[in-house]
């Protein structure tokens, strides 16, 4: 392996764990979650490995992996979710 690369490597694994402490500390564990799993996934981790390492659906790393790939750090943020829009007002759901 290439030492530029694994140097390079090492930094953006380096920064994913800071990343992912914050998460856990700013109690978002999906986000720090997916920042585990691109952890394990730079350091050689194939995607069903890692789905049962943290044990989530096996479709969902990919997911993660591609989003990292597109967009980087946010692409792991949480966003949109998918699913039916909210019917109810503001004061409807209080």
């Amino acid at each position: 392996m290439n030492s530029v690369f694994a140097e390079g490597n090492q930094r953006t694994v380096q920064r994913l764990l800071r990343l992912r402490r914050e998460a856990l500390k700013d109690r978002v564990p999906r986000v720090a979650q997916r920042l585990h799993g691109i952890v394990l996934s730079l350091e050689g981790h194939t995607p069903p490995a890692i789905a049962r390492l943290l044990k989530v659906h096996r479709s969902s790393v990919p997911l993660w992996i591609e989003r990292w790939n597109d967009h980087g750090e946010e692409g792991l943020w949480e966003g949109q979710r998918p699913g039916r829009p909210v019917q109810l007002d503001a004061q409807q759901r209080e």
